[in-house]
């Protein structure tokens, strides 16, 4: 219902709009063709119109068309040193400017500047047409190698394993291994033939590896003395006589050992009786008279009361002990316990002992080095001390001071190694014996001409093994610096290592003194040192001489929009200078012409000018490009003027004056002498021809 109703409201609006339209007449514009009223160009607008038949009038705006360039003119070429320059132009006249890139540079071949060695890189270097250089490294020289031949080890001397260095600057290439000296070797030990009756002699053995001899004792080897096989004695002793010349030796020396008597006469209460003994061993007899009196029993016993001897002494009278001094293992005999003179009654003697203790000296590898018996409570005396091969004596493992039981006493070592201190040429500087996991004194610093000393190649701290230890050094270098007259530095400051070269630095060809007209120029000769082989700082001063063999001219110029130029010739006396000839380039971003007003020599004389166009008119423009002038000179007649004839520090002056004009603003322009020649004739004035001046701009 609601829709039926929305659409009845639509068609009476339409009804109504359409009725209205009928009443006002209306008019749909039929526009004509476009009218161009103004042609747009390259920097404004255009205007285009058309119209309806009711004559309504549309209007219509036609872009700017922007300018339409012509190809690109080279105004200047692009260097490998200079930008370039070029423009085009619009059919409306505009122009427009751009530089053209600086061209990269055209190397010829590399060549060598410097050579490699084993520790400097050598140098190549490549120049340009422009004068750039490109330089770059050559690689470092391989070693020379030297072979240090392999040492043996000897019984005396550690030995070397082979190695090499360099032969140039010493580096080690293959280090030296040290190999451990041998232990002697004594097998065949023979008799020094030098024992006498009483004492051991030695033998003697020669080392198997060299010619290292060992002198020891020859235990057992005493002869003994020779004894007659007849008895000799006294009352108390009996004993074989030396017949070997010691005759003051008794072999089997001892007390006699008599028999138990044989009672010759019987004694009495009243009268002494007799009784003989016989020795058991020699036959002697001895008698002895038998007391009136009482006779008492002396016992000897050891120890552990065992009978070691008994006899019977009268009254008052001594007993004798045993002949031979009782023994007890692990014990020393001190003598006898008690009194056994004026016997008054039966008596027992017993042995005293003191116990004593076995102390035995070992080596490392439990060889014996002595063998000592010690009372209790006593020290024994330490041998002389050994020796071992790479090993330091330290010591005994225990003490041996109030001794109370048998001991082994061990020898103690701590293991050295041999640290061998070299120079670069391998000689040595030192060889230390050093305990393990100490740390050797070096030796004082070396020295090495043209070189520093740098340390040593290896780590010695905590040594564990043997060693080589080699002196390194840093090579020298050294500054040289060239300078000018003046003290001017040129070129960069050069760092040259020990016994190398300099390379001599690009100098001026000309060295100026003064201003103006008051300006002395030299030219250059020579260094005043050789830097072929630099060995300390160098200081290399240019020499310059007033003997130059050329004409030089010396260029002074603004770059203000309008000022004076000044060209300084300078001319060897022998050469006749008839004219000077040069290419003026000028250059501005913005346009504009340059005028040479203006040209003079030394400020009167008439001077002649010519561009390369014929004018010659003093007036010279160089519109926004290079113009080539040649200027001649004459005197006040116009008569030609030979230079060298005037005795003046400044030969002649070419002062030229310009300005500017058009867009250019001031400090914008670019005004610069590009080429130069100078035409020269001969001594008679003949022969013209062109030479090239040194020209220097200041």
């Amino acid at each position: 219902m609601k829709r039926t109703a929305l659409w009845i409201i639509f068609l009476l609006i339409f009804v109504v709009c359409c009725a209205s339209l009928s009443a006002c007449n209306f008019h749909i514009h039929a526009y004509g063709e476009w009218t161009v009223v103004k042609a747009a160009n390259c920097t404004q607008d255009g205007l285009q119109e058309r119209y309806c038949s009711c004559g309504e009038k549309q209007t219509v705006t036609i872009n700017a068309t922007g300018h339409t360039f012509d190809d690109w003119t080279v105004i200047k070429q692009a260097s490998c040193s200079e930008v370039g320059q070029q423009e085009r132009t619009c059919s409306c006249g505009e122009k427009e400017s751009a530089t053209i890139p600086v061209l990269p540079h055209t190397f010829g071949a590399w060549t060598t500047v410097r050579e490699s060695t084993c520790t400097q890189k050598g140098q190549e270097e490549r120049v340009c047409g422009c004068g750039a250089k490109e330089t770059k490294d050559i690689d470092l020289a391989d070693h020379t190698k030297e072979i240090l031949p392999a040492v043996d080890a000897t019984c005396a001397a550690t030995g070397l394993t082979e190695g090499s260095r360099c032969s140039v600057c010493g580096a080690t290439i293959t280090a030296q291994q040290i190999v451990d000296a041998l232990d002697h070797s004594f097998t065949n030990y023979v008799s020094d033939n030098n024992a006498t009756c009483t004492a051991d002699g030695t033998k003697t053995a020669k080392c198997d590896r060299c010619d290292e001899t060992d002198t020891i004792n020859d235990v057992g080897s005493a002869k003994g003395h020779a004894y007659s096989d007849e008895w000799s004695m006294d009352d108390t002793y009996h004993w074989h006589a030396a017949i070997c010349g010691h005759s003051s030796e008794m072999g089997d020396r001892a007390e006699h050992d008599w028999d138990e008597g044989v009672v010759t006469i019987e004694p009495t209460e009243t009268t002494q009786g007799e009784k003989t003994y016989t020795c058991k061993v020699c036959g002697k007899t001895k008698t002895v008279i038998i007391s009136m009196g009482t006779k008492y029993t002396v016992t000897f016993v050891d120890f552990d009361g065992t009978e070691l001897k008994t006899q019977e002494v009268s009254e008052g009278e001594s007993a004798t002990p045993p002949a031979t001094s009782p023994e007890r293992d692990g014990y020393r005999f001190t003598g006898w316990y008690g009194e056994y003179t004026n016997i008054t009654c039966d008596l027992v003697v017993k042995a005293t002992y003191i116990q004593q203790f076995t102390v035995t000296f070992l080596d490392y590898d439990n060889s014996i080095i002595d063998i000592q018996l010690v009372d209790i409570n006593g020290s024994a005396t330490a041998p002389e001390d050994p020796t071992r091969n790479n090993y330091r004596f330290t010591g005994w493992n225990i003490g041996f001071a109030n001794v109370v039981c048998d001991l082994t006493v061990k020898a103690e070592y701590i293991r050295q190694y041999k640290v061998t201190f070299l120079d670069y040429d391998g000689k040595v500087l030192l060889i230390a014996n050093v305990d393990a996991d100490s740390t050797p004194i070096a030796p004082g610093n070396p020295s090495k001409e043209g070189y520093t000393f740098d340390g040593w190649d290896k780590d010695f701290t905590n040594v564990s093994s043997d060693m080589i230890v080699t002196a390194t050094y840093k090579v020298n270098t050294y500054t040289v610096t060239f300078v000018m007259p003046d003290g001017t530095t040129i070129g960069e400051v050069q760092n040259v290592e020990h016994g190398f070269a300099a390379i001599a630095t690009e100098y001026p060809e000309f060295y100026l003194e003064g201003t103006g007209d008051y300006t002395e120029v030299y030219g250059f000769t020579r260094w005043n040192k050789s830097f072929n082989n630099v060995t300390e700082d160098l200081i290399i001063e240019a020499i310059y001489e007033s003997d130059y063999t050329k004409p030089v001219i010396i260029i002074e110029f603004s770059q203000e929009r309008n000022g004076d130029a000044k060209l300084y010739i300078f001319n060897h006396k022998s050469i006749k200078l008839n004219a000077i000839e040069f290419t003026i380039n000028y250059y501005s971003t913005s346009g504009g012409n340059i005028s040479i007003n203006s040209a003079t020599v030394n400020s009167a004389s008439p001077l002649w000018v010519e561009d390369n166009d014929g004018n010659n008119n003093n007036q010279y423009v160089i519109n926004n490009n290079e113009k080539t002038f040649t200027f001649a000179w004459s005197d006040a007649n116009g008569a030609q003027y030979e230079y060298g004839e005037q005795d003046v520090y400044c030969d002649r002056v070419i002062t030229f004056n310009f300005s500017t004009s058009g867009a250019v603003s001031v400090g914008e322009a670019t005004f610069r002498v590009d080429g130069c020649s100078a035409i020269v004739s001969d001594s008679d004035g003949e022969n013209l021809e062109k030479i090239t001046p040194a020209v220097v701009y200041r």
